[in-house]
């Protein structure tokens, strides 16, 4: 429920008091006099004023004298202040009742329609002005809960991410858009040889092996403009070991930042390597076997039963044609001939020339 609104009638004179007091009747707030400056202040000290109404002219402390006071803390220096003066044209003194925060003056004798009129207007602006400041703090409030909410999930996100990274069975790498490793987890780091410590100190071209800058950077242009790219290449371990890998890149335009999966596929490129060599031996060897095939197929023409002459040895082909054994022979396999003369037949051809004894 909302605390009621105070008005202080400050004023020395009991009956000019008491008749302000009587002209504020129709006012919805509580009244409050004091009939000094000395106890006016001391008064807005214990309690929280939202309108006064003082007389200038009083002995001791007057109207201005006691604003400034009140004005001195803090909590009172919104405190509208209506002056109430039978000084007509002193514009000497309605500019330092302005200078002290004054918001308005009203001339005795005092009419109750200006001063209902001017009171009402204050205290609903100093309502507005509560409701506000009232919504200000809850709106604090709300954005210290969403902050404190938000900086919750960042470390609850921080945390998972983490727990994500280390869990991860292939290497991980979270680098910046120029290729700076900002973070890496340990099966990273136990694939390549560094520590986590040294490859956040390293960009991703430190441990690239194939990949020229233009090309390292073509990937990285890929990466922002689609938002993810997929690859394989090589990276170097500390030891200069070659690692084929295979990468898996996501863009985080949020963070501005890219996440890089590394699997290690040193046994898949060297299954894919005996896969070709296998392959490439199974097509030789076929090849191989259709040669054979070739080869005996003429063997087994040449194994076939032949027509021969008795006497001159002559060979009748497929068409009925006869020639000779050799040539035959030739045109049916892959045998070359090369002609000599066998012992016997160079007795009957030079028997002249003892070539060789007799038995």
């Amino acid at each position: 429920m909302a605390q009621r609104q105070k008005i202080l009638v400050v004023d020395d004179d009991k009956i000019s008091l008491d008749v302000n007091v009587l002209l504020l009747k129709g006012i919805d707030a509580d009244i409050v006099t004091a009939m000094s400056g000395d106890e006016a202040i001391k008064k807005t000290i214990v309690e929280d004023f939202d309108l006064i109404l003082t007389d200038v002219m009083m002995p001791g402390l007057d109207g201005f004298e006691t604003i400034k006071a009140i004005r001195k803390d803090e909590r009172n220096n919104a405190i509208p202040v209506i002056f109430i003066t039978s000084l007509q044209g002193d514009e000497l003194r309605i500019i330092k009742g302005l200078t002290l925060g004054a918001i308005d003056f009203i001339t005795k004798p005092v009419r109750k329609e200006i001063l209902n009129l001017k009171a009402s207007n204050l205290l609903e602006l100093q309502r507005n002005k509560r409701e506000l400041e009232l919504t200000a703090r809850r709106l604090d409030q709300k954005i210290i809960e969403v902050e404190e909410l938000n900086i919750k999930e960042q470390i609850h996100a921080k945390k998972a991410h983490e727990i994500i990274m280390q869990a991860c069975m292939d290497g991980f790498l979270t680098i910046d858009i120029k290729g700076k490793i900002l973070e890496a987890n340990r099966t990273y780091a136990n694939m390549i040889g560094y520590s986590r410590d040294e490859l956040c100190s390293m960009s991703i071209s430190d441990i690239e092996a194939v990949e020229e800058s233009e090309t390292a950077e073509k990937h990285i242009q890929k990466i922002l403009s689609t938002g993810a790219d997929r690859f394989d290449t090589i990276h170097k371990s500390k030891g200069g070991r070659l690692i084929p890998t295979e990468i898996g890149a996501r863009y985080d335009s949020g963070n501005d930042q890219m996440y890089i999966f590394v699997k290690d596929i040193t046994l898949r490129k060297l299954r894919e390597k005996t896969q070709a060599e296998l392959e490439k031996t199974i097509s030789e060897k076929e090849s191989l076997i259709a040669e054979l095939n070739k080869s005996l197929a003429m063997i087994k023409t040449l194994g076939s039963i032949l027509p021969i002459c008795s006497c001159c040895k002559k060979i009748r082909d497929d068409n009925g044609y006869w020639e000779q054994v050799d040539t035959y022979i030739r045109e049916h396999s892959d045998t070359q001939f090369s002609h000599s003369i066998c012992p016997d037949c160079a007795k009957k051809i030079y028997p002249d020339l003892h070539l060789y004894k007799a038995d």
